[in-house]
């Protein structure tokens, strides 16, 4: 996974071009990361709390078409990364994005999806969700675990 989504489209474009370049070469298959969450990624994410960058389908294609990534992550109105003003997935902006690049698609994904949003998701053409608050939260409670372990010792 290439992530130049904090970046303007243009950089986003040119960097992951490059990186597919080299990962092609080597028989290696790149996702790349269109749009960013400006509420749960980046530096300033603390300045937008509940401001969320969804997917244009135009520009969706283009990076695509431009870079030649083999999966795209997009941001689609879901709880996604601390941001919970957004309680339903855009299904039908999903939709189109998928027909209209015919690759396997990502999310990113700050809570546990429901089982309703998770079949809209891969009906949509979703095939991965990068669920890591899940695993953050899990290795947080798997050392905590260890530590109270070792301090009992």
């Amino acid at each position: 996974m290439i992530l130049a989504s904090d970046r303007s489209f243009d950089a986003n474009l040119r960097l992951t071009r490059e990186v597919v370049a080299v990962a092609h070469s080597f028989g290696m298959p790149v996702e790349g990361k269109l749009d960013l969450v400006p509420g749960a990624e980046g530096k300033d994410s603390g300045h937008h709390p509940d401001e969320t960058a969804y997917s244009d389908v135009a520009e969706a294609k283009l990076f695509v078409e431009e870079t030649g990534v083999d999966f795209l992550a997009v941001p689609i109105r879901m709880l996604t990364g601390g941001v919970r003003n957004a309680t339903e997935t855009d299904n039908r902006r999903l939709r189109q994005i998928d027909e209209a690049l015919g690759i396997p698609l990502a999310v990113q994904d700050g809570a546990e999806p429901s089982d309703d949003q998770l079949r809209h998701l891969i009906a949509n053409g979703v095939t991965k969700i990068n669920h890591d608050a899940a695993l953050a939260g899990a290795a947080e409670a798997a050392r905590d675990t260890r530590d109270r372990a070792r301090e009992s010792r």
